[in-house]
């Protein structure tokens, strides 16, 4: 992970995102990492949360869904931790 983010100016540039990928693993872990992309599984829960997104009628990100005391509020954006430790304890109180 880190690996992209520190060259995403490089493979954004030539798609060259494999590259990145092994020089960040190896030889020995990205045949493995490979292999475990092409397992049917990880397409059939990339749907399922592209579905409950869509339920959930997810449109921008951050976004946060709260589940606490029965309530479930969308929170949209990214916020600073003060916000929402403030936002967390007025909800539970």
């Amino acid at each position: 992970m880190d690996a992209l983010y520190e060259n995403q100016e490089k493979w954004y540039q030539d798609g060259a995102v494999d590259d990145t990928v092994f020089k960040a693993l190896g030889a020995e872990e990205y045949p493995r990492l490979k292999k475990l992309l092409l397992d049917p599984s990880i397409d059939a829960a990339i749907d399922s949360e592209i579905a409950l997104g869509e339920k959930r009628e997810v449109n921008s990100t951050p976004i946060f869904f709260v589940n606490a005391i029965g309530r479930g509020p969308k929170v949209v954006c990214g916020l600073p931790y003060p916000v929402l430790k403030d936002y967390f304890d007025r909800i539970v109180k």
